[in-house]
């Protein structure tokens, strides 16, 4: 189970321990992984998705300010 304001987007498939979870809340980019996504950014799409996801959420954040 996640905490308030969280979704299980991910388990372990051999014991279901919790591996990624991510925010409900419009506007409030939230993501925890439980692995180290930056080891295998060069060769595993999900790892390279988890980077290029913050990167456009960053980028829509900044021009919300202007």
């Amino acid at each position: 189970m996640a905490g308030d304001g969280l979704r299980v987007v991910a388990r372990c498939a051999l014991d279901q321990v919790i591996e990624a979870v991510e925010g409900t809340l419009p506007g409030h980019y939230v993501l925890a992984v439980q692995w180290h996504p930056e080891r295998t950014f060069g060769h595993d799409g999900v790892s390279r998705n988890i980077f290029e996801s913050f990167v456009r959420a960053a980028e829509s954040w900044e021009r919300s300010k202007s």
